[in-house]
């Protein structure tokens, strides 16, 4: 999932790679400045498209979706 998510951060929003070489499974992508709210909820919607979580926001608030090893996390908790 990480290089997934490096993929479509590089491809989709233009992340520079000095930003992808620092990025971490803890980096939180909205803190980080790497993603504003508007391109954070199109990135939500690109890995909803990609892995099919269905995200309903009303259980699962998207502050809780900003890190890779939250969406790595989500992503075991629903294969389950």
């Amino acid at each position: 999932m990480r290089d997934k998510i490096i993929e479509i951060l590089q491809n989709e929003f233009g992340v520079s790679t000095e930003l992808i070489r620092e990025l971490t499974d803890d980096t939180d992508l909205l803190g980080s400045g790497m993603l504003d709210s508007f391109d954070f909820v199109q990135f939500l919607m690109i890995i909803d498209d990609i892995y099919e979580f269905n995200f309903d926001f009303s259980v699962t608030p998207p502050d809780s979706l900003t890190t890779i090893e939250k969406l790595n996390s989500l992503k075991k908790e629903r294969k389950k």
